[in-house]
């Protein structure tokens, strides 16, 4: 039997990582891996979340699993991740990374895709609605929502055809400035920005990328990303970041950020991957003009990506490998 401790204690099944708990959990009992939580019995204990890590003082073989944004340790962190005989983490860019920080194995166990994220081809023919971008994220500023506004206002600010969907946790901080850096109102500055608030159902966020034409989601740091693979799943055209990301060969357009000092040290020490307005507005004038084309690889893609990204698949590689760990420790 498994013990499991750190975000499988309480989570919410609904959003981020509640969601990607409760998968992982049905993963390891459908691989026929028996777990408690806090069992100070057993021998493994994998402790999924930020560190500090807190194992139970009386496991043999310690596993730390954690999604993080940046290169940087918040204070007693890197003490506390030393304690565990291996780090797990979503994605290869952390996972090496903490590898060489830490001087110890490391292991990469990514999330996986539900199957209700269903592939839908985007079209635009004669389209009479706006192409419309959605951007998801504030007001984490590592998403990069003032930039997103920026690049859009510039491009397409208050122009019809154009149209921007900022989905927000309840607040957007962006704003809109003048060139001396004196602030001109919300986004509601431009008339063809909309900013939705409020908390949305699983099953209203998938209709939300059923309405719009593109996701743009600069983000400089990521443990996973759902956001993109999410959205690629359905079908829809992405713009994304993608040094941080396991799924970079599914971007259909993709941003190559630069790793630099993070803008926001207290939040996020050390290094990200940092983009420029003008990489966003190539990105997005890119989408625009080839958007047909970009459709078609996008829903192409999203069959390779549940196949690829499933529970099940993923799920059972985590399985596979607690097993040889198991067996190792006999």
């Amino acid at each position: 039997m498994l013990s499991l401790s750190g975000a499988f204690r309480n989570f919410d099944t609904n959003y981020g990582y509640g969601v990607a708990a409760w998968h992982i959990l049905e993963g390891f009992r459908e691989n026929g891996i028996k777990w408690a939580i806090d069992d100070p019995s057993q021998d493994i204990e994998i402790f999924w979340g930020h560190p500090p890590y807190e194992f139970q003082r009386s496991h043999h073989y310690k596993i730390g699993y954690t999604a993080w944004e940046s290169t940087g340790f918040h204070p007693g962190w890197k003490h506390s991740m030393e304690d565990a005989d291996e780090i797990w983490t979503p994605t290869p860019w952390l996972t090496n990374h903490f590898m060489k920080e830490l001087d110890k194995p490391g292991w990469t166990y990514p999330h996986g895709i539900s199957e209700k994220w269903e592939p839908v081809r985007h079209r635009r023919p004669n389209s009479e609605r706006p192409f419309t971008f959605l951007h998801i994220g504030e007001p984490q500023f590592r998403k990069n929502g003032q930039l997103v506004l920026e690049a859009f206002g510039e491009l397409f600010g208050n122009d019809e055809r154009y149209k921007l969907v900022m989905k927000t946790a309840g607040i957007n901080t962006c704003r809109v400035y003048t060139n001396s850096g004196s602030i001109l109102g919300t986004s509601s500055y431009y008339k063809n920005v909309v900013s939705i608030d409020t908390m949305l159902s699983f099953e209203q966020m998938v209709e939300l990328h059923g309405k719009v034409d593109a996701l743009v989601y600069p983000s400089v740091g990521e443990g996973f990303g759902f956001h993109p693979l999410e959205a690629m799943a359905a079908g829809l055209p992405t713009i994304s970041t993608s040094n941080w990301a396991i799924y970079d060969k599914y971007i259909t357009v993709p941003i190559e950020g630069t790793l630099g000092p993070s803008p926001w040290q207290q939040l996020h020490p050390g290094d990200v991957f940092n983009v420029t307005k003008d990489q966003i507005k190539d990105a997005m004038i890119d989408m625009v003009e080839n958007y047909d084309r970009y459709a078609g690889v996008t829903y192409k893609n999203s069959f390779y990506i549940h196949e690829e990204y499933s529970w099940s698949n993923v799920n059972k590689k985590a399985a596979e490998k607690i097993k040889n760990i198991q067996k190792s420790r006999i």
